[in-house]
């Protein structure tokens, strides 16, 4: 398998690093104006805004769990498409 030209990460460099693990993670919420101090649960969320333009399904404007389903269900799709 060849390194890429492209992106930050593939499995030569993984393996060259001694990377035993890749996590990839999903964002569900991003409140707006983050900061270490405190933040209101009731802020407006920059990720609902995100997966608007995105055109995300419907079921995804408002739950947490179904925006990360939905980035699972993707995650996926790159498993069945790449294989290696």
């Amino acid at each position: 398998m060849d390194k890429n030209d492209y992106g930050h990460v593939d499995i030569p460099r993984l393996k060259q690093g001694n990377v035993a693990l890749q996590m990839f993670t999903t964002v569900t919420k991003s409140t707006d104006g983050l900061n270490y101090e405190g933040n209101s649960s009731v802020a407006s969320d920059n990720i609902t805004k995100l997966v608007l333009v995105s055109l995300w399904p419907t079921n995804t404007w408002n739950s947490l769990t179904k925006r990360a389903l939905f980035q699972a269900s993707k995650a996926l799709e790159l498993v069945d498409e790449f294989p290696q």
